[in-house]
């Protein structure tokens, strides 16, 4: 059975969630596909649908990855069909490139969900896989409930998405890692069909509310120069947060190869001279934390936690705080 709900954010036929701000003609759907015109209201077609395959997945933090929030806990994370991007090279794009009906889904309320997550013995729920945005209504409902029974919320984004809806969703949401695809336009707008301003403005305004983490996906060819990396760095360390380097491989239509490792490695030294903590992913031995001031190693990992020493929160040796939520 399909659940529907009215959408927010929409005036007449227009939808205000994400800054292509759609008008929506009758019987038709936004660029997302899951914000539809139905007897010339706006309905969101996604609430509840969380796609079969995936929706009881049970994940370790690090994998969103977050490696600043809750270390070593397990989310609880699921997604919907659809997305505000139509990226190139999308690692998920059989669910964010997929009309609803098109995909098998269970349709599951916040409050099986909440129970679920809470049976499973997860301190956080995970929105994400997709592009949580676009099923504003269904995590904003979902994250109310988890906040409500001690449960923290995870949100892992494109960042594509208006000021006032974003304002009214973080007192809601705990961490979120923000993509940020590459650090000028002629990628955005060749590669994901969108443009990078909105992203920009939206960790700004998180990162002053919630943790958030970064990650760049570093592509062969297109987002790769020393000069991008340098002015995405530049930018990313005045909010001092995390930062993920990760290394693409090849899915979908880019064309575009396996990003040498050299590349990756530039760029953590770049990185290094601006921000406390860099990481790769994608990559084995490149995920622990390392203290910015005694040089310690503080938590290891591979895959997922393997060992942290921390005293809540703080190195064991120096007494830097470390991580906030622990």
């Amino acid at each position: 059975m399909e659940i529907m709900r009215p959408a927010l954010f929409v005036e007449g036929e227009k939808c205000f969630l994400c800054p292509r701000e759609c008008r929506i003609g009758e019987g038709k759907s936004g660029f997302c596909r899951v914000r539809k015109n139905i007897e010339g209201k706006i309905y969101t077609i996604a609430y509840g649908a969380a796609e079969r395959s995936i929706h009881f997945a049970i994940d370790p933090i690090e994998k969103k990855p977050l490696y600043h929030f809750l270390p070593g806990s397990t989310t609880y994370s699921f997604g919907t069909p659809g997305c505000n991007f139509a990226c190139k090279h999308c690692q998920n794009w059989s669910l964010s490139q997929a009309l609803p009906q098109d995909v098998e889904s269970e349709y599951l309320t916040p409050e099986v969900i909440v129970s679920n997550a809470k049976r499973a013995s997860c301190r956080s729920i995970s929105y994400t896989y997709s592009e949580p945005i676009i099923f504003y209504e269904y995590m904003l409902d979902t994250a109310r409930m988890a906040r409500a029974a001690g449960m923290r919320n995870v949100m892992v984004t494109n960042g594509f998405i208006n000021r006032k809806p974003l304002e009214d969703l973080l007192p809601f949401i705990d961490a979120a890692n923000i993509d940020v695809k590459a650090f000028t336009n002629k990628f955005y707008g060749r590669v994901c069909a969108a443009w990078i301003e909105p992203v920009l403005e939206a960790v700004e305004i998180a990162s002053k509310k919630i943790h958030v983490e970064l990650t760049y996906l570093i592509i062969p060819g297109f987002n790769d120069t020393k000069e991008e990396i340098g002015k995405f760095v530049e930018w990313a360390s005045q909010f001092r947060v995390p930062v993920h380097f990760s290394r693409h491989f090849p899915r979908h239509e880019l064309d575009a190869g396996v990003t040498p490792m050299p590349t990756l490695l530039e760029a953590k030294r770049i990185a290094e001279k601006k921000c406390d903590f860099v990481y790769l992913g994608n990559v084995d031995g490149f995920s622990d934390t390392v203290c910015p001031q005694c040089r310690n190693i503080v938590v290891r990992r591979n895959f997922g936690l393997r060992e942290n020493t921390l005293v809540e929160g703080k190195c064991p040796h120096c007494g830097r705080d470390i991580i906030k939520y622990w």
